[in-house]
């Protein structure tokens, strides 16, 4: 047999063209992978990276387009995922977590709606479908979650005061209607309203003082009751009460002054027993003296001159 010319099939992008390197980068882009985006162009991984070495500004592009590549699959995780923070519209629990015990995205944003609402945990799990417990076991578990159910506990609820407030100080919008037609608008105020709230004010602020009176006048005014209900305080705190220390020049003169107390007492009561003594004295002796006068000691230490008895 003779040799038969053979013919070859043209592959496409069979060189490395301006067309080729845009086709790799683009493949690349969209798959992450080299191998990939060869097998897309039908060209070998081998030439790609020889042509790399090669070309700078196409090493530089192919950089490039991996970085970018991988942006664009971080951006779409994260959308699918939904935000990290599980709020009330139930976002993720945790990283790579959508779902804990039953716990899906639609109960947890039920639970926290209504709990931010009522304040309630039992209400809240009542609208959930869940137990109270295993509210608390997924709150102990996501921190997300945990945040969340404290987020949603400090949100002021509008109560039926503000309200009444709102209406009788800011007022509301009331058509004006004439003919079937609304031909303008009016704002209207509530002075019920708002008497009924000055009232309230006013009962509020009466009742306080006299509960704050009525405080003062139970409370002990001497000192030892001071002194006892000081004790009692330290004790149901697991301490104790004790006086405050005196300093070393405040307790001499406390001493001395309780010395001169005592001195001045001792002479006091010298004197008045000296005097009772003397009076006695007399009383036997004075009327009954003679003309011959005897030299006595007197009470008092003085020498007295008495008559010798008949």
């Amino acid at each position: 047999m003779g040799d038969r010319p053979t013919t070859r099939t043209a592959k496409p992008f069979a060189r490395w063209c301006a067309d080729t390197e845009r086709a790799f980068l683009l493949a690349l882009k969209l798959t992450g992978q080299v191998t990939k985006a060869c097998a897309e162009i039908g060209r070998g991984t081998s030439a790609a990276y020889h042509r790399r070495d090669r070309d700078a500004e196409f090493a530089e592009a192919w950089d490039r387009a991996v970085a970018d590549g991988q942006a664009e699959w971080a951006a779409l995780s994260v959308e699918r995922a939904g935000p990290a923070d599980d709020g009330a519209g139930g976002g993720r629990l945790g990283r790579g977590h959508n779902r804990i015990d039953g716990w899906d995205k639609h109960r947890r944003g039920a639970f926290l709606r209504v709990l931010g609402r009522t304040k309630d945990v039992r209400e809240a799990c009542r609208a959930a479908g869940m137990s109270s417990t295993a509210a608390y076991a997924l709150r102990g578990r996501s921190p997300p979650f945990a945040r969340a159910w404290e987020k949603m506990l400090a949100v002021d609820v509008p109560s039926v005061l503000d309200a009444a407030l709102e209406r009788a100080v800011k007022g509301w919008v009331e058509p004006i209607v004439a003919g079937g037609k609304i031909v303008g608008e009016r704002r209207r105020y509530s002075d019920t309203l708002l008497r009924a709230l000055l009232l309230r004010d006013a009962d509020k602020e009466k009742a306080v003082r006299k509960a704050s009176a009525a405080a003062l006048a139970k409370q002990p005014k001497s000192k030892q009751a001071l002194e006892k209900l000081a004790h009692e305080a330290a004790e149901a705190a697991g301490g104790y009460f004790s006086h405050q220390y005196a300093s070393r020049e405040e307790t001499n003169a406390s001493l001395m002054k309780s010395l001169e107390r005592l001195r001045q007492r001792n002479s006091e009561a010298q004197a008045r027993a000296q005097q009772r003594e003397w009076e006695r004295w007399q009383a036997c002796w004075g009327s009954r003296a003679k003309a011959a006068p005897l030299l006595l000691a007197g009470p008092q230490g003085d020498v007295a001159g008495v008559e010798l008895l008949a």
